[in-house]
């Protein structure tokens, strides 16, 4: 709805609501039959006002609101552990997700197939803002300022496997009800419902300056403030190692908000999704009031500055150049929220093996939960083999033995990351229809999100760690890494006991980007060539910093996403009609549209790892990179010809590639580039006016016309320990084959 109120005041409102529901008959892969409904229901609504107060000044008030819910949940919500004859003690302490129907895994001698539920969960995203700009104008200038606030807030309920998840090695186990002497059971414990709530506030000023004719100069800076979260239960939990906790000026140890559960009289394990075997010694020692509500330190220094220039010479009336440069900070929310949901100390990962009632078959918690590192100690046999003991030295008992944990947390002092990004581009009209651009892009970005195994184990034989001095028994057996972590993580997995999302990452761009566009005749076309190389040492907020996670300078190499080459074009052609005079041939042959989208890039990049167990003793992660034999570089060891030839006998030579036991391999991150990839669409379209308000269009798709086969990256896990196994091989495509669909469908 928009009105005006006079020359000077417009009013703009509009309201948009949508629902959408889906219903998944196999909602994860290799499963049975298990129907998971989805509702998706969202709602927006803007407001705008648009002020004139006189013929220079200008002021724009806009006001939003969104709101979407992603729902997932099994359609048989009636059925659950108890309605099976299983107990699962969180059903009656947490309720929801943690209520329904367990996941089932069953083993076969093909894959893995299940029923139940499998990471059913419910998300909630909500913001609502408040901009205001105010704008002056004048011959030479416009200048424009103004500030807006952002109230985003996300939350919901995951499942993460709370109704309990029951794994047999084959159907017979499964049918008759018994899980030993195969399979498992997993109880992931704790509450998972957050609604975490950020307030953003921004400044901007900025100015158009016309220096002179054909000369204009943009100038302007950002200030961005992020708020850390909040939760209205103090539902969020973190950890400070010493050196964290002297900087933010509190105790090590577990971090939450003075208004948690935690600090409520008679505070019950149960209650938040804890359940412990009787007997278990446990107390909040570690768990303290955080020094802020969301255990974070506010970031407020992100001013961003931005310089632009455009300038077409009196001398070259069809050219004109442009270059500038600009810093752009980053809201972290996202990935903040999906670590916060599911930390300690709200909640544990928690399993057991073979349980032999299958009527109590979920695994208690014989450790306290509430601390780091965990009370265990390390035991020797005669040889010198590790095994986990109480704190006693006594061993656990065989239905429940210690697991080492995987925990994620949250730098106290996590600051915004931010990009740098500056071009330089040549726009030159070649004729009246066509447009050439061409342009040099860089980016650099500066303290990316990512995350580190703090935990990663050292190395004993150069400083003795936990009382190992070797990293084997006498027998020469290898001893497990998880017992070489320093004592402070004692009882933390070591390929990722403790992921610390912080701002490790870094990268850069440089790009020279080209494109043509325009119209000739009834054809246009939009044809794009980038020649680029994006560099990183970790390409997503969501990625653990592989092979040597304390150097990142070691992980510095080509982005997972880079494409060295990009060639795209895009055309619509409206065909002429043939024997135009005829009636019958306007009706049937003319109108048509054809329009279609090429696409050549080159491969993705590609690292060969080597087999955890037999690389890097001491750490064994769970991404640990190969070593090249000596004479071997990433430019020989393809092998030659097609591709389609080299499928089975190797796209590159697996032989140049060895496991490195005794060191970090030597091999560069993404050293390897996997086939060229090339696909070309059309479409062909008309439409048939035979009433002036009902108009039918008829559409044929043909996506991959040409049925190229697009050939997925070789195998590169693992080097083997013998033989050479699949290493090399390709196995599998991207894409699809030639397919096509039509549609008909009335305007009116």
């Amino acid at each position: 709805m928009e009105h005006n109120f006079g020359l000077q005041n417009r009013l703009r409102l509009s309201y948009v609501k949508s629902n959408q529901y889906v219903e998944e008959a196999f909602p994860w892969a290799n499963s049975s039959p298990s129907p998971t409904q989805g509702r998706t229901p969202g709602y927006v609504a803007s407001l705008s006002d648009i002020h004139s107060f006189s013929s220079r000044w200008v002021n724009e008030l806009r006001g939003g609101f969104f709101d979407l819910q992603n729902t997932r949940i099994s359609r048989y919500r009636d059925i659950t552990n108890s309605s099976l004859g299983i107990f699962n003690p969180l059903e009656a302490a947490l309720g929801g997700l943690a209520s329904l129907m367990p996941t089932v895994d069953i083993n076969t001698q093909r894959s893995s197939s299940g029923i139940g539920n499998a990471w059913d969960f419910f998300d909630w995203q909500r913001q609502a803002s408040v901009s205001n700009t105010v704008t002056r104008a004048s011959s030479r200038h416009t200048f424009s300022f103004g500030g807006e606030f952002r109230r985003p807030s996300v939350g919901g309920e995951y499942m993460a496997r709370t109704n309990g998840d029951l794994d047999y090695d084959n159907w017979l186990f499964f049918l008759t009800g018994h899980g030993a002497p195969g399979g498992g059971s997993d109880l992931d414990q704790g509450n998972t419902r957050r609604m975490f709530v950020f307030k953003d506030v921004s400044f901007f000023a900025q100015d158009d300056w016309k220096l002179r004719p054909g000369l204009t100069l943009n100038i302007g800076a950002r200030w961005d403030w992020y708020g850390t979260p909040s939760d209205s239960q103090g539902r969020i939990g973190n950890y400070y190692t010493p050196s964290m906790a002297a900087a933010m000026g509190a105790k090590p140890g577990f971090q939450v908000p003075a208004n948690s559960v935690f600090f409520q009289p008679n505070f019950d394990p149960l209650k938040l999704g804890y359940v412990l075997s009787p007997g278990t010694p446990w107390n909040l020692n570690q768990v303290n009031k955080s020094v802020t509500k969301s255990t974070l330190r506010e970031d407020y220094n992100n001013i961003a500055p931005r310089i632009g220039l455009a300038w077409q010479p009196k001398s070259l009336p069809g050219t004109v150049f442009r270059t500038g440069y600009g810093l752009f900070y980053e809201r972290t929310g996202g990935a903040m929220k999906a670590d916060l949901q599911l930390s300690a100390p709200f909640f544990f990962f928690a399993n057991v093996y073979g349980p032999e009632d299958m009527a109590d078959p979920y695994p208690r918690l014989n450790q306290n939960p509430f601390q780091i590192p965990f009370a265990v100690s390390i035991g020797q046999n005669a040889n010198g083999t590790p095994s986990w003991r109480k704190p006693d030295g006594s061993i656990f008992p065989p239905k429940e033995q210690f697991n080492p944990k995987n925990q994620t947390f949250i730098d106290p002092l996590i600051q915004a990351p931010y990009t740098q990004q500056w071009t330089f581009n040549i726009q030159q009209k070649i004729s009246k229809g066509a447009v050439l651009d061409v342009r040099y892009v860089g980016t650099r970005g500066v303290g990316l999100i990512a995350r580190v195994n703090m935990a990663q184990p050292e190395d004993p034989r150069i400083k003795p760690v936990n009382g190992f001095s070797d990293i084997r028994d006498r027998n020469g057996a290898v001893i497990n890494p998880g017992f070489f972590v320093k004592p402070e993580f004692l009882g933390l997995n070591h390929q990722g006991g403790f992921r610390l999302l912080s701002n490790w990452g870094q990268s850069s761009y440089h790009g020279l980007q080209s494109s043509v566009r325009g119209r000739v005749g009834f054809l246009q076309t939009n044809i794009g060539y980038t020649w680029s190389k994006a560099i990183d040492n970790v390409s997503s907020d969501r990625d653990v910093a592989e092979h040597n996670g304390f150097n990142l300078r070691g992980n510095r190499g080509p982005a997972n996403f880079d494409r060295t080459h990009r060639l795209t074009a895009v055309f619509i052609a409206s065909l002429p009609t043939p024997w135009r005079t005829n009636h019958f041939s306007r009706q049937v042959l003319g109108g048509w549209q054809l329009s279609g989208f090429v696409t050549l890039q080159s491969g993705a990049p590609f690292s060969v790892l080597g087999t955890a167990t037999a690389s890097a003793l001491w750490a064994q992660p769970s991404r640990v990179r190969a070593s090249l034999v000596p004479g071997r570089t990433g430019q020989n060891i393809y092998t030659p010809g097609r591709v389609q030839d080299r499928l089975i006998s190797g796209y590159f030579d697996p032989t140049a590639f060895v496991n490195e036991p005794n060191a970090w391999g030597n091999e560069g991150r993404n050293l390897l580039r996997g086939p060229a990839q090339r696909q070309v669409d059309l479409a062909a379209a008309k439409e048939w006016r035979f009433f002036e308000r009902l108009v039918p269009e008829f559409r044929w798709e043909m996506f991959n016309i040409l049925n190229q086969t697009t050939f997925a990256n070789p195998s590169s896990l693992t080097v083997p320990n013998s033989g050479l196994g699949t290493l090399g091989q390709i196995t599998a495509t991207v894409g699809g084959p030639r397919t096509m669909q039509a549609s008909l469908r009335v305007r009116f």
